[in-house]
């Protein structure tokens, strides 16, 4: 089997693009579009690369905001990367949460919504990928690679018990940071690979980092072999500090 990626995408909120005071009208357009768009840019990035899983971790959309046709469209982009065979991962809040946004977008194939303190298993062949979260903005991965018992036999009824026919290959957490004030939890696992992602879209200077995703490259036995942030963001915010004379 080849190489398997996984991307990773935190925090879309579609529903909430950026508002800056007094734009002009010729630029209001492409705020209020950024949200929308660096999301379709992760679905691009995931198609074109053919990837395995797309986890959508964090605040994908609120169903009370979002407008009929952007749930449409994140509808449409499930189901072409399902169509694919990719697997779109979405976490929420709480059950309740779950069946809100399925019925705001349709309930699409390929999409897989995970609640807090559950596990979604993603095979391909003889590996299986884990997905965890304990919070929506932090995702574990654990892969697991099928090894046989050599004293294995057909009439064994505990062959087929995932602990004896599997061996835990690597585990990563990967968390969501949107507010530059939010500390990050420390006290990790040894051997546990730690990375963090910022909104696909900052809304303002007080949102961490400059908006990416990123793409996770698992070797065919289940190693991390690669870990490629990429830019999403469609609008950028920067400080620009002038120096005026007496007279100005």
């Amino acid at each position: 089997m080849a190489d398997a990626e996984i991307v990773f995408a935190f925090d879309a909120r579609i529903d909430r693009p950026p508002c800056p005071v007094d734009m002009p009208s010729d630029r209001r357009q492409r705020f209020a579009t950024a949200a929308m768009a660096a999301l379709e840019n992760v679905f691009t990035v995931a198609v074109d690369r053919e990837a395995a899983v797309l986890v959508l971790f964090g605040e994908l959309l609120n169903p009370a905001r979002t407008s009929p046709a952007q749930a449409a469209d994140v509808a449409t982009w499930i189901e072409s990367f399902q169509e694919m065979g990719g697997d779109v991962i979405a976490t929420v809040a709480d059950s309740e949460a779950a069946s809100t946004l399925a019925t705001a977008l349709g309930d699409p194939p390929g999409l897989h919504l995970l609640v807090p303190r559950e596990r979604v298993a993603i095979c391909r062949g003889p590996l299986t990928v884990e997905l965890a979260c304990d919070d929506p903005r932090d995702i574990s991965v654990t892969t697991h690679r099928a090894a046989a018992r050599p004293d294995a036999d057909e009439s064994d009824e505990e062959a087929d018990a995932p602990e004896r026919t599997s061996r835990v290959v690597a585990r990563l957490v990967v968390r969501g940071q949107r507010d530059r004030a939010r500390p990050l939890p420390a006290g990790l696992s040894e051997g546990v690979r730690h990375h963090t992602l910022p909104s696909l879209q900052p809304r303002s200077l007080a949102e961490h980092g400059p908006g990416s995703a990123a793409i996770l490259r698992l070797s065919s036995e289940g190693r991390i072999n690669d870990w490629s942030p990429f830019p999403t963001a469609v609008v950028s915010w920067q400080t620009v500090r002038t120096v005026c004379s007496a007279t100005e």
